[in-house]
């Protein structure tokens, strides 16, 4: 129940019982492996702690803690990703105790890394495939809907879960009452088009309860299992409702703006190479200008300057604005590699220090889109009842956008990220971002992916 209170933890609770049960299992073997051999317990330094809590985000940026890993051909697959994850952990801290004139490096690196480091990895793998097979086990269970209500809602809903990918059936029953004709132990709950049948179904409901059956009206089960909300399914009266109001207290307010200065601040100095290098490519490859600066709406559709590295040719828009497309001939050769990884937005970094953006937040757009789609989607303007982001929940959970539809299901993101902004969702989303950089995906518009 309480994972439910929490939507987008719901659906990582594999990925929370990977971090524990690893965690756990490692200090518990390795404990016992170091007291046979040393015949007592080691003093555990803030390095073999950091080591442990790197590797796990390592991990889950190479993707370590997802996909069916019972299956032999998706087991070779983790292994090589545990091996990339090691060679990569190794290099990390050789170069960062060398960068720190740590003596006696090779030492180090015989006596406490390497054995460190690829204990570790061997736990991991085997503690990783053994969840995976309790997870295999479990799923097999539970994990069908009954929905009550119009058979439009009910197609719309398959529709959006297969949009979202997620691996649940939704059964359509005629009436409510048919319901306790089925076995209720091999579903996991009711979805229910009108909450309001249940007022004249007192046994039913009555039943469904002894049963320990969950029962959900549409906003709520596009909360927790969608963890978006498609404007087609919701309501006015879900939006104005207490159970949407966004959460902007204002302590999460003050430490969200705190973290973006620090943050910002961190990026813009380790990112500086990079992005200085990158000015001189554009320049070389056309001689046009570095900086490309465009209009969006910020908070409250309030317009602002935002400044990117510009990846296309120079008066690629002359006829007026359009939205980049798959294989876009506008792009530059090094504008592919920028987009690919996100360079060319490290310059919006100054506008999060201004206070104009966030780190993270639903993605400014342009106010001649804007018109557009504010015309052709409900509640399109609800987005920016939060200050606009670098990255945000739609970002990191779907592909570049370049229609409306694809505006629209961006926008079911933006409105479960409105209602359920914390610190820790935005922790989640600022990861999920590397992890999106680090495999070089979102980047390419949906239309025609490969």
């Amino acid at each position: 129940m309480f994972l439910r209170s929490i939507p987008w933890l719901n659906s990582r609770k594999r990925t929370l019982i990977a971090y524990f049960f690893e965690v756990f299992s490692f200090i518990i073997i390795y404990l016992f492996i170091y007291k046979l051999r040393f015949s007592e317990l080691p003093a555990y330094s803030i390095y073999q702690i950091f080591l442990l809590h790197f590797w796990i985000l390592i991990s889950y940026v190479f993707g370590r803690y997802s996909g069916e890993i019972y299956v032999k051909k998706n087991l070779v697959i983790y292994i090589a990703k545990t091996l990339l994850v090691l060679i990569f952990s190794i290099s990390f801290f050789l170069t960062f105790i060398w960068a720190f004139g740590a003596q006696n490096v090779s030492f180090i690196f015989r006596s406490f890394l390497v054995p460190f480091l690829f204990t570790y990895a061997l736990i991991s793998i085997f503690v990783q495939i053994f969840i995976a097979f309790l997870v295999k086990v479990k799923s097999k269970d539970r994990n069908k809907f009954c929905f009550v209500g119009s058979k439009r809602v009910w197609e719309q809903l398959k529709a959006e879960k297969n949009i979202s990918k997620i691996d649940l059936d939704i059964i359509f029953i005629g009436s409510i009452e048919e319901i306790l004709d089925f076995d209720l132990s091999l579903f996991s709950g009711l979805v229910i088009e009108d909450i309001n049948i249940l007022n004249n179904n007192y046994y039913t409901f009555r039943k469904l309860q002894d049963n320990d059956f969950l029962i959900l009206n549409i906003f709520e089960w596009c909360e927790i299992y969608l963890q978006r909300f498609p404007t087609n399914l919701i309501t006015f009266s879900n939006l104005i409702s207490n159970k949407f109001k966004a959460k902007k207290t204002s302590i999460y307010l003050r430490v969200k703006r705190v973290s973006d200065l620090f943050v910002s601040v961190f990026l813009i100095l380790i990112s500086s190479p990079i992005v200085f290098l990158s000015c001189v490519l554009i320049k070389a490859e056309d001689g046009g200008p570095i900086l490309y600066k465009q209009i969006r709406n910020g908070y409250g559709e309030r317009k602002f300057n935002i400044y990117k590295l510009r990846t296309m040719l120079e008066n690629s828009e002359i006829s007026g604005p359009q939205w980049s497309q798959n294989n876009d001939r506008r792009i530059t050769n090094i504008g592919r590699i920028m987009r690919v990884t996100r360079i060319d937005e490290l310059p919006q970094l100054f506008s999060v220090l201004s206070g104009k953006m966030s780190l993270i937040g639903p993605r400014p757009e342009r106010p001649e889109f804007d018109v557009k789609l504010e015309k052709e989607i409900n509640f399109y303007k609800k987005r920016y009842d939060f200050k606009p982001g670098l990255s945000g929940w739609a970002q990191v959970n779907y592909p570049y956008g370049a229609s409306i539809e694809d505006s629209a299901n961006k926008l079911s993101y933006d409105l479960f990220y409105v209602k359920n902004a914390s610190i820790w969702l935005d922790l989640l989303i600022f990861f999920k971002t590397i992890k999106l950089i680090f495999n070089a995906k979102g980047s390419r518009p949906l239309q025609n992916r490969d």
